[in-house]
């Protein structure tokens, strides 16, 4: 039984690491086309897939252990260089791309869905670097003061997952005008279900459930002000 196991886990260690790989939608940015929490399988074979460079890695997890909200799963004390294997292609523009969320190098613990860099701007990184320093977040629907709970510090291969459509390849020169997206020189029409950003001013706190429900409206489309522990 614990051989069947044992190469059972292998080959599917093996299957995703250089085939293909299930993951979820992490955030809305891209929720006209993917909604949070949907499930896909993401082709490696189409761009090639990327060595490990963590491999010693507890089975089936990304970087944090089953049932822990921080505990790493890999160990850094054996490490590989970038290297990738060769695809069947090329990113082409309007693909769907998972890759390593690039800023996913530091996390707050308790803050893992926010930009750490964006954090140390609005607090300062002696606060965010205090474990017991608090802030507000959103826990089971409401909102309350919640520590930091620490740093964590992730290599590139362990950094979070993102999905985001490619606009542009190698060699293109891309603007952004007036919220308008240039490539070459040229304006890109805006797609017909594309995700906006909002901006506005409330009187009175507002509902997020009826905001999502009668305007189709995420919060997180919504800047997020400073709000102190």
């Amino acid at each position: 039984m614990g051989d069947a196991i044992l190469f059972a886990v292998i080959v599917a260690t093996v299957f995703r690491t250089f085939t293909f790989e299930a993951f979820t939608i992490p955030t809305p940015s891209m929720e006209k086309s993917l909604l949070v929490g949907d499930y896909l399988f993401v082709s490696k074979l189409s761009y090639g897939p990327r060595m490990p460079m963590t491999p010693l890695t507890f089975p089936f997890t990304h970087h944090t252990m089953p049932f822990t909200a921080s505990t790493p799963s890999f160990v850094e004390w054996f490490k590989q260089p970038y290297r990738r294997l060769p695809g069947f292609g090329d990113p082409q523009r309007g693909d769907a791309v998972v890759f390593n969320f690039p800023e996913g190098d530091t996390v707050v613990a308790n803050f893992q869905n926010q930009s750490y860099y964006q954090l140390v701007r609005d607090y300062g990184r002696d606060k965010i670097h205090d474990p017991k320093f608090k802030m507000l977040n959103m826990v089971d629907g409401q909102v309350r003061q919640v520590e930091t709970g620490g740093i964590l510090v992730r290599p590139l291969d362990k950094k979070e997952n993102y999905i985001k459509r490619c606009v542009a390849v190698a060699g293109d020169t891309l603007e952004v005008r007036h919220g308008f997206v240039f490539i070459n020189g040229k304006q890109q029409d805006l797609p017909g279900m594309a995700q906006y950003g909002y901006e506005f001013i409330l009187k009175d706190r507002f509902n997020e459930r009826m905001l999502k429900e009668q305007y189709d409206i995420s919060p997180d489309d919504l800047p997020r002000g400073r709000t102190a522990g």
